[in-house]
């Protein structure tokens, strides 16, 4: 581009072409903008359409035998296959798509700023059958200002594939043709045609690529026209300045969450609800993906819970060690007496006296069946009823304030990333205890049980998407990462200068060395994903509904085969996950190692790919799962 910038310095006067020049737009090929405009017109079968309207096309060029048509010549037979009222729509939907599917190229937009920087006459010379209206939107819409004169083909009905279009050009402002550089991509109609009018020519040529991707076979037509546009969209947009984590937030992540996110959007209109609480700490990063997108901090709030604050409100009558570990539907297999404390809302702190008399129990590990008949801990258990009952009936008082406050006697929707339901069912036992009176549907990310009026799952739920629910076994740890927030679990709740707040706790090693690193990893992580939201909510593909297939697409392809390039950071990433745990286990590397680190680690593939960094060993291994799966069913 050097070369360029000398080329402009040489001349009086730079002309740019639009389309692959000056703008780019978010598909592969133009006919991608006509099966848009099917899709959004629910054109059942899109293909003959395309075949229409690229026909229709070479008629008009036949029909009225001039260098340009416009796109009312070509929808002519359009309305007569369709019907008016359809055509005009379709018509409608493609100029809008031609406007809210263009980006400007940075590259080359550079340039036509240093032009008008350094005093150059700048004009913008396009080939093009849609309005000069459409176009000028188009030029807006991407903030291209400051030129003298656009000139469209449509308009005037001559071309620059003929070289009439610069003559007239020409003739029409009064320029001396060798004073003039035209910059532009067909090296016919911006190149050679120039120069036969004695124009200086630049032939710009792109640099960005767009690669295949992985297997598609679970995607339908429109989806995976949605999926190309969309990773155009991602290439032409990702600040590859910033770190790896960022970009993996807003390439791999973003796309799921904006699928996510448009899902409950559409549910909040159609059941009606007042208000969308995210609940902590999964509701994080999705309250503020909500907020960006609608630009609405008051229907969309975070909002401060947990599992654990909200099962231990409903131990006022609690009677059974098992009845306090079936109230948690992700009990640890393995727990000590601090874990089992903590869950009933009590501390060593608060039964100091009593466990004086049960020092046999403490640094204990127990498992959910030894310790139905572990003398020591039924006896102490017997002791701490009282203690479990008192703190259920403090926090049961707290938890009623604390729903009043925020609302929860409307219809309103909870968004959190689901699993078993815990929350949901310690929810459904406060209602019965009077503690607020609403209507509450969540809105999850997957569920492990059935859908049903009140309940939803974006993803899967029990008897729904198989094949995401089989792929995401090997990277569900990372929707986790994703949502987690920049706090500690909420314990339990507390007053506070006549406030009700949350208290937070934690459990196990802390991995105090790392945090600061953990901080910035998941900040880097959600700025990522939440930056592509902020940059494709003014898009076109606002228009369009993101699947569950096609939005966690990247996303699977990153958690099955991740490229090597990115997994640096995430060696050093640990999360917290029943105790901090490092992302890729710290195993040695010889063979029974290696199997122990795969099963170890919270991302088993991204884990055999930073070890080995062979794409045949991570696909082999989940196409042998997928064929287990299907001979199995």
């Amino acid at each position: 581009m050097e070369k360029l910038y000398e080329l402009i310095d040489a001349h009086d006067v730079i002309s740019f072409d639009i389309y692959d020049t000056l703008i780019f737009r978010y598909i592969n090929k133009r006919e991608d903008v006509f099966a848009l405009a099917a899709y959004k017109n629910n054109i059942d079968n899109v293909r003959p359409f395309i075949k229409q309207r690229t026909d229709a096309e070479l008629y008009a060029h036949k029909k009225y035998k001039t260098e340009e048509i416009t796109l009312d010549m070509i929808y002519e037979p359009i309305y007569a296959n369709y019907g008016s009222r359809l055509g005009e729509s379709l018509k409608r939907d493609e100029e809008k798509l031609e406007i809210g599917l263009s980006t400007k190229n940075n590259e080359v937009f550079q340039a036509f700023q240093y032009a008008i920087e350094h005093n150059k006459i700048v004009y913008i010379i396009s080939d093009m059958y849609l309005t000069k209206a459409t176009i000028e939107a188009v030029l807006d819409k991407n903030n291209i200002k400051g030129y003298k004169k656009l000139f469209v083909s449509s308009e005037i009905g001559l071309t620059k594939a003929t070289g009439n279009l610069f003559s007239y050009v020409i003739k029409q402002e009064s320029l001396e043709a060798s004073r003039v550089l035209h910059i532009g991509d067909n090296i016919n109609n911006d190149v050679k045609q120039a120069r036969k009018k004695a124009i200086n020519a630049f032939h710009y040529i792109s640099n960005i690529k767009i690669k295949p991707t992985l297997s598609m076979e679970h995607l339908t037509e429109s989806d995976e026209l949605l999926f190309k546009c969309n990773n155009i969209f991602i290439e032409r947009n990702l600040d590859v300045d910033r770190s790896r984590i960022y970009q993996v937030g807003y390439k791999f992540f973003g796309p799921f969450l904006y699928g996510y996110c448009q899902w409950i959007l559409s549910l909040k209109k159609q059941l009606e609800l007042k208000k969308i609480f995210c609940l902590s700490r999964d509701g994080y990063v999705i309250s503020k993906a909500l907020q960006a997108l609608t630009l609405d901090n008051e229907s969309y709030e975070y909002f401060y819970t947990s599992r654990t604050a909200t099962v231990i409100p409903t131990l006022i009558s609690v009677q059974s060690i098992s009845e306090i570990i079936d109230s948690y539907k992700s009990w640890p297999e393995e727990f000590d007496v601090d874990h089992f404390l903590y869950k009933v809302g009590l501390s060593r702190y608060d039964i100091s006296t009593i466990l004086e008399e049960f020092k046999s129990i403490l640094g204990k590990v127990y498992t959910r069946e030894s310790v139905l008949v572990d003398s020591d801990f039924i006896a102490f258990f017997e002791k701490i009823i009282p203690h479990i009952r008192e703190v259920a009936k403090e926090q049961n008082s707290l938890l009623k304030e604390y729903f009043e406050k925020y609302g929860f006697n409307d219809r309103i929707g909870i968004a959190d990333i689901g699993g078993s339901g815990t929350i949901e069912n310690a929810l459904n036992n406060l209602k019965e205890q009077n503690l607020y009176s609403g209507e509450l549907y969540p809105l999850y990310i997957l569920s492990n049980v059935e859908s049903t009026t009140f309940r939803r799952a974006y993803l899967f739920d029990a008897n729904k998407n198989k094949i995401i629910r089989e792929n995401l076994r090997f990277f569900y740890m990372l929707l986790e990462i994703l949502v987690t927030a920049p706090h500690e679990s909420v314990w339990k709740y507390c007053l506070k200068d006549g406030q009700i707040v949350p208290k937070f706790g934690i459990i196990g090693n802390t991995l105090d060395d790392n945090l600061k690193y953990n901080e910035y990893f998941i900040e880097e992580l959600q700025e990522g994903v939440l930056q592509y939201i902020k940059d494709i909510k003014d898009t076109s593909f606002n228009d369009f509904v993101f699947s569950p297939n096609l939005a966690i697409q990247n996303l699977m392809e990153f958690g099955i085969d991740p490229k090597i390039k990115y997994l640096s950071e995430w060696d050093k990433f640990s999360f917290d996950c029943d105790g901090m745990k490092y992302v890729f286990s710290k195993a040695n590397s010889d063979l029974n190692s290696i199997k122990i680190g795969f099963e170890e680690s919270l991302w088993p593939l991204g884990y055999l790919k930073f070890r080995f960094n062979n794409s045949l060993l991570n696909r082999t291994i989940w196409r042998l799962y997928r064929f287990y799966k299907k001979i199995k069913s």
